[in-house]
């Protein structure tokens, strides 16, 4: 027989592509130094260590594979061309992705069930069962069951904002959930149950909106939460009961990007950054745009709703969507002996930054991984609006994120830093 060191190199390549990172992986090196160098080459190549990555569908798609296509530095390539060289990784085909942070994913079951997965190294940390979120308004968690569809519970979760301190394998990894857009809650990793955030202070305010936390970041031992208007809120989970306090409040009434876009058919979304140890807060303007597509056949094709015929996938995959418009940074600026006050600025002193349903990161060393400096990177912050680019920060231009030959990627796209 034919040494197995011998095989050629192309030859196991192939091999490798058809296996999913992890324990096939690890077998696969185990069986000579020549195979591991193949598995090294391979993913210095397609997913290079500290790297961000794109977590993208398998082949076809709308298909029912149970893995993931990991594609980094995106922009420029041709997903449909390079799509079945780029390696696999596995997630669950019946659960929801909600967010990420590094190399872990938020996931959601059917059963509301919420879990922390690394898809890398194949570990699943289990968080307290979210369900018991809605008991404090069993009322309309019961009609919404029993007269509007199954799934409602499910897809109101699945616009939630998840925030993770830290890496969840640290003894300290405290899970910020934003949920219904108008409650948080926290958790540390290995509680049983989750805690909610005072915020008696402000319910009235946060009632009289449709929307009210966008998105939220952990900076120096505190989260802060921005508001739809814009305001940040700050609270510190080391004392007994945290409070939700007004950090900043100058937000959409100072904004001079708003009083510019006219209210109709435009979307406006929040996000929160660090960069070099800075607080930026930047504002998405997305147009609306009527689509076509038919997205309920594409939602049954991936299996969603297949066990309740009934339900009105539209209302999840509604027909109208967003594509965004253009962003606005500003800064934090807390010099010594002034007021903190946010200032516009058109760089990220050479960082690249990363948007979407991942908790929003920055890049420091962007030109190393194929990514360019004061660029944002985004995909889309919800579920199928598929709204993905770069923006210029420097000119304002906008570019696609990669090509491809379909609309609507399902599920969509989401940024990811692989590590085991």
């Amino acid at each position: 027989m034919r040494n197995w060191a011998e095989l050629p190199q192309d030859v196991l390549l192939v091999i490798l592509q058809k296996l999913i990172i992890g324990k096939d992986y690890h077998r696969f090196a185990f069986v000579c130094r020549s195979w591991t160098g193949v598995v090294v080459n391979y993913l210095e190549r397609y997913a290079p260590s500290g790297s961000p990555c794109l977590i993208v569908p398998a082949p076809g798609i709308a298909s029912k594979s149970k893995s993931r296509r990991l594609l980094a530095s995106p922009v420029g390539k041709d997903i449909d061309k390079e799509q079945d060289f780029l390696p696999q990784v596995r997630v669950p085909l019946q659960d929801v992705y909600i967010g990420s942070h590094q190399g872990w994913l938020i996931m959601l079951t059917d059963a509301m069930g919420m879990y922390l997965l690394n898809p890398i190294s194949d570990t699943r940390i289990n968080l307290p069962e979210i369900w018991l979120l809605e008991l404090n308004n069993i009322y309309r968690y019961t009609i919404a069951m029993i007269y509007l569809e199954p799934m409602w519970p499910r897809l109101s979760f699945c616009r939630s904002k998840v925030i993770l301190s830290t890496i969840p394998t640290a003894s300290d990894c405290f899970v910020l959930l934003i949920y219904g857009y108008k409650k948080l809650a926290f958790c540390k990793v290995g509680d049983e149950d989750w805690t909610f955030i005072d915020d008696k202070a402000f319910r009235y305010r946060i009632e009289k909106n449709f929307r009210f936390f966008m998105d939220a970041i952990y900076l120096k031992g505190q989260f802060y939460v921005v508001s739809a208007r814009g305001e940040i809120f700050g609270f510190d989970l080391t004392v007994s009961e945290p409070k939700l306090t007004t950090m900043y409040a100058h937000g959409l009434h100072t904004n001079a990007l708003i009083h510019r876009v006219p209210s109709h058919d435009w979307q406006l979304l929040w996000y929160l950054v660090e960069c070099r140890g800075q607080l930026f807060r930047i504002l998405q303007v997305e147009k609306r745009r009527i689509e076509e597509e038919d997205h309920v056949n594409q939602a049954e094709a991936i299996g969603i709703g297949a066990e309740h015929p009934h339900t009105p996938l539209d209302k999840l995959y509604c027909r109208v969507s967003y594509s965004s418009y253009c962003f606005e940074v500003c800064k934090l600026d807390t010099r010594s002996g002034s007021k903190p006050s946010w200032i516009q600025v058109d760089n990220f002193e050479g960082d690249a930054v990363f948007l979407g349903r991942n908790q929003s990161f920055s890049l420091s060393n962007p030109h190393e991984f194929g990514y360019k400096r004061n660029r944002i990177y985004f995909t889309d912050h919800a579920s199928v609006n598929n709204d993905m680019g770069v923006f210029n920060l420097e000119d304002g231009t906008v570019e696609p994120l990669y090509k491809t030959n379909s609309r609507f990627i399902l599920p969509s796209a989401i940024w990811v830093i692989p590590k085991p």
